[in-house]
């Protein structure tokens, strides 16, 4: 059986268990792919190496070049 997704609220993407849906949303740029990845984890753990790395690449957080822990030091003065 064939499962709708829902890719924008990202609801019911915990229980996900197909590594070749979770590569299609990738390359449809689709959000919630983290959960996505951690729902394979549990479903499908064979799988989904490959896939956390994308999740982790394909982050949209933007960043300043510099690490966490730089990011929130505490400056001095």
């Amino acid at each position: 059986m064939t499962r709708s997704w829902d890719w924008v609220t990202g609801e019911g993407l915990l229980g996900l268990d197909d590594p070749e849906e979770w590569d299609a949303a990738f390359e449809r740029g689709e959000r919630h792919l983290g959960t996505a990845a951690i729902g394979l984890a549990f479903n499908c753990p064979l799988g989904t190496r490959p896939r956390a790395s994308s999740a982790r690449r394909s982050s949209r957080t933007p960043t300043n070049g510099a690490s966490p822990s730089r990011r929130w030091a505490r400056r001095p003065g």
